[in-house]
């Protein structure tokens, strides 16, 4: 078994709950910066919980876990492609974000990859992609689907997000992953239990994990209630931001993004 060592950040909680942990320096890490705000927060907000892996202090894993029946995950998609550097100022999520789907190169600039619907519309259509999976939500339902049964279904109203690879299915390693090379990654998932799970691996030097390491980091941080998990972009594209947490290293160009944020 893979013991990962909880760092949570001030106000933060791990999945079971529990009391608020004393902030140590150590979390002072990457480029996390802490944001404080005199504010009273009228919605709760999910909490952002930080783990290190054995043997690799350089990477820090966070993710948040969130009840659909009381926060919503959605879809969203920036005006122009951002700078990951400007995301902070962009966003429209008042809970945790993270990078969403591909991007491709359309003329001079980025359009967005694979099929994107977000909460304002469509922004691109189904890739003709043979691995990988759709990211499907409405209301307080969300599944990630295997492309082949997403392609053989009805294409049920509501957001979707395709991209790839299929990290985790059925609570085990999934596609084949065969990559050598470390990036910082982020991925969606879905819980046994109903819950949805965010979670991102990052370094400084956006050099944290293969896709093998991050699918089987995840089984161990998060246990056998993980049932799925689908890769989003990443490398110099991920990031994960909350009210709390900081995590953007790296400086690529996103165009959409998935919040988790109280209802």
């Amino acid at each position: 078994m893979i013991i990962f060592r909880d760092r949570r950040v001030r106000g933060m909680q791990s999945p079971a709950g529990g009391g608020r942990p004393e902030m140590s320096s150590r979390h002072l890490i990457l480029s996390i910066a802490l944001v404080t705000s005199g504010a009273v927060a009228q919605t709760p907000q999910p909490a952002v919980t930080q783990v290190k892996p054995p043997g690799r202090p350089q990477v820090t894993y966070a993710y948040t876990l969130i009840d659909p029946r009381r926060a919503a995950l959605s879809v969203k998609g920036f005006d122009q492609p951002t700078q990951v550097g400007a995301v902070p100022a962009k966003l429209s999520c008042g809970g945790v974000a993270i990078t969403g789907g591909f991007s491709r190169r359309s003329g001079n600039g980025l359009k967005p990859e694979g099929l994107i619907r977000t909460d304002r519309g469509q922004l691109s259509g189904l890739a003709n992609w043979k691995d990988g999976g759709v990211l499907w939500a409405a209301g307080d339902e969300v599944r990630i689907i295997r492309i082949a049964a997403w392609k053989s279904s009805s294409n049920a109203a509501g957001q979707a997000l395709q991209t790839r690879p299929l990290l985790v299915f059925d609570g085990r390693v999934d596609e084949p992953l065969n990559d050598k090379r470390r990036w910082n990654r982020v991925a969606v998932g879905t819980m046994r239990d109903g819950r949805v799970v965010l979670i991102g691996a990052f370094t400084a030097r956006n050099d944290a994990v293969t896709l093998r390491e991050f699918a089987q980091d995840a089984i161990a941080i998060l246990g056998p209630n993980l049932a799925s998990l689908l890769n989003m972009d990443g490398g110099p594209s991920a990031f994960l931001l909350s009210r709390d947490v900081r995590l953007l290293p790296a400086p690529g160009v996103v165009t959409t993004y998935v919040c988790a944020e109280g209802r």
